[in-house]
């Protein structure tokens, strides 16, 4: 609405980066086009096997069709991994090929192999931190692992307490 505003902008900012391109919305990409006309150097990293914000608004086909919609985009495939073993590669490939909306890709690891992945596909919080729970007596009775030696990750620390409080019940100490 005010052209002399969009003006000023686009002729301070020389460069554009957005990271995790693929959680943006529609007004944000709108946002970014219209500040990148003024030099033409943008720069998007994402990946559309991570949208994760889709209830929030993001559109993870702004980024799939981003070349499509961006004359002169030179796209760069990050298809190695350096963190994970073999065994998490191959499973993490095997679900994100189910993706609806995605760029094809292969992701792959020169690490040695590690330990097979397990899944438990469980109901609840509930049923999950007892699951985790059962499994942390399980491994320290047969192997003799201390305690200290455990660490439970979650993704969210609202996750937390229900882990809390079946942790408490089994007599299990535990610090966060």
């Amino acid at each position: 609405q005010h052209p002399e505003v969009l003006e000023k902008w686009q002729k301070r900012i020389n460069y554009i980066m957005v990271d995790e391109v693929q959680d943006t919305t529609n007004p944000e990409m709108y946002l970014i086009d219209m500040l990148a006309k003024g030099h033409g150097n943008l720069f998007v990293v994402g990946d559309p096997d991570q949208n994760i914000f889709e209830w929030r608004g993001s559109n993870v086909n702004l980024f799939i069709e981003f070349d499509k919609n961006h004359k002169n985009t030179k796209s760069i495939t990050l298809d190695q991994n350096y963190r994970s073993t073999p065994q998490i590669i191959n499973c993490a490939n095997s679900l994100i090929s189910k993706n609806r909306f995605r760029l094809d890709k292969t992701i792959f690891t020169l690490n040695p192999d590690g330990e097979p992945v397990v899944h438990y596909h469980l109901i609840n919080e509930q049923e999950e931190a007892e699951k985790i729970a059962s499994l942390i007596k399980e491994i320290k009775e047969n192997h003799g692992d201390r305690l200290s030696d455990f660490v439970v990750l979650y993704r969210s620390s609202s996750l937390s307490r229900v882990i809390e409080k079946v942790f408490v019940k089994h007599g299990i100490p535990y610090e966060i």
